[in-house]
């Protein structure tokens, strides 16, 4: 498992920064002085500056605990590594909550979308596959959370999940088929 999620983010990762280079991403231009100033107690930064506010176009990954993070750094950590490693002037927003199915997920769109970020990296449905929740009712709740983002005029990516074999092919199969066809209906990474 740990294998799978190391590459999936990566795979994650990479998708978003080949998605922010086709969406014109800056480069990152400040200078280390100038970043540095804008760190409290820096050796450049005056003591009477208040941290400049974080203007960074931002990339929301809303999801589960897979975006969370459980257990060490959360993959939206990993990506901004990433972003900060190529950079591309982006910051990412973790809006990942332990325990949500994709029902949550649809109650609280609008918190993701509010944020008028430049990307939004959708993960859910491991809490609906743990539960047993009929596929169907998954998948609609995805296809309106994809529906409201690109209502929005929001780019998206959507991360697809599979369940452990131990749930059955009758379920881990529609289950794990439901993102591809998804990204393809939607036309969406």
């Amino acid at each position: 498992m740990k294998k799978w999620r190391s590459s999936s983010i990566l795979a994650a990762g990479l998708a978003c920064a080949v998605i922010l280079a086709s969406c014109g991403a800056q480069k990152n231009k400040a200078s280390t002085e100038e970043r540095a100033a804008t760190i409290p107690g820096s050796e450049t930064a005056p003591s009477h500056r208040a941290a400049a506010p974080d203007d960074r176009p931002v990339i929301v990954a809303f999801g589960d605990s897979l975006t969370a993070g459980v257990a060490g750094r959360s993959y939206p950590e990993q990506l901004q590594d990433l972003l900060d490693a190529s950079h591309l002037n982006f910051r990412v927003e973790n809006q990942g909550v332990s325990g949500d199915t994709t029902t949550d997920g649809l109650a609280r769109i609008d918190n993701a979308i509010g944020s008028h970020p430049a990307l939004i990296i959708l993960e859910f449905g491991g809490n609906d596959g743990l539960r047993g929740i009929p596929v169907e009712a998954s998948r609609n709740n995805l296809a309106q959370m994809i529906e409201r983002i690109q209502g929005a005029h929001i780019p998206l990516v959507l991360l697809g999940i599979t369940l452990p074999p131990n749930y059955g092919p009758d379920y881990v199969q529609p289950f794990t088929a439901m993102f591809p066809a998804l990204a393809h209906q939607y036309k969406v990474p």
